[in-house]
């Protein structure tokens, strides 16, 4: 699989190529508790999002908004391989949903 590593600096460096005017970094990390049941990154005021599968997933995950699916037959959203990143410029972590199987998730850092 292929791996991306996305270091503060690499951040730093996009939010400023933006003009994204952010003062504070943040980070968490979501992984699906039920197979095929979209969960929230959360609830917090950002500009950007940086999320990255979890490279120790077993199977890819899918992100979008709240109506994501991950059943393969009807699937909806962005299929993220384990070290997968992806930039989501959004006004907050509610609107984003990762969906997959028990277990896996993705790690993410977001600016304010």
């Amino acid at each position: 699989f292929p791996v991306t590593i996305i270091t503060q600096d690499d951040i730093i460096s996009a939010i400023n190529s933006i003009g994204g005017g952010a003062t504070t970094l943040s980070d968490g990390r979501k992984v699906v508790a039920v197979n095929d049941t979209a969960i929230s990154l959360g609830s917090a005021t950002c500009k950007t999002i940086f999320i990255t599968a979890l490279i120790g997933n077993t199977n890819p995950v899918v992100i979008r908004g709240s109506g994501v699916v991950y059943n393969e037959a009807t699937r909806t959203g962005k299929l993220m391989y384990p070290g997968d990143a992806l930039t989501i410029s959004i006004d907050n972590l509610s609107k984003v949903f990762v969906n997959g199987v028990a277990g896996d998730g993705v790690s993410f850092s977001y600016t304010s």
